[in-house]
């Protein structure tokens, strides 16, 4: 990414992956369960951090919605370079 110091540079650049390009204008709450946490993944990489630690990201997602998300998750990994260490509860 390397946008740091030029936040509105920084944040289109994240909505392009995490696929919120053409919800911009849109306020989050709202937003779909699912784009809430595209949000918040969004939100996560602003920085460019080198680990994200997720917390049951999929939780009371769709079936659709949580291969969607688990996708992008994988694309940030490999686009990114970012590790990602995801907290699941099963019972």
């Amino acid at each position: 990414m390397k946008v740091r110091g030029n936040p509105e540079q920084e944040v289109r650049m994240v909505v392009r992956p995490v696929g919120l390009r053409k919800l911009l204008d849109r306020r989050a709450d709202k937003l779909s369960a699912g784009y809430r946490q595209r949000l918040a993944l969004g939100l996560a990489m602003l920085g460019e951090p080198e680990l994200l630690i997720l917390d049951e990201p999929v939780a009371n997602l769709d079936p659709k919605a949580r291969v969607e998300l688990y996708a992008l998750i994988k694309n940030l990994r490999k686009d990114y370079s970012v590790n990602v260490l995801i907290s699941a509860h099963t019972s």
